[in-house]
């Protein structure tokens, strides 16, 4: 199974992108950009973006104009070619895995004190 098919049925079960990020040890932005490809999720602000992006607005245009980062504009837009085949691990993901791993065992150690 595909980590872009964990993404959904994980959301359909959770509700919460945080919880199924932090669950697949992968980026909120990543799960919000799934779920925005495949029709489950829609905002406010990620309908601006969108719009913006229709309009012929850059990615760093829009940033710029919204005064967020570029890799949050990227976030509220579907994936362009559709989802990511490979889904291979990002430098900043297995940062973020290893940040919620010492959480845990901080969490865990604290506990057995």
């Amino acid at each position: 199974m595909s980590q872009y098919t964990d993404i959904l049925e994980r959301y359909r079960a959770l509700e919460s992108m945080k919880m199924v990020a932090a669950e697949l040890n992968i980026s909120h932005l990543t799960v919000r950009r799934a779920l925005i490809t495949a029709g489950l999720f829609t905002s406010a602000r990620a309908e601006q973006i969108q719009h913006l992006y229709a309009t012929g607005m850059s990615i760093k245009t829009i940033a710029e104009h919204l005064k967020i980062s570029t890799s949050t504009v990227s976030s509220y837009l579907p994936y362009s070619k559709g989802p990511r085949k490979d889904w291979a691990a990002t430098v900043n993901s297995m940062r973020i895995k290893k940040c919620r791993e010492k959480k845990k065992l901080a969490q865990t150690l604290k506990a057995d004190d």
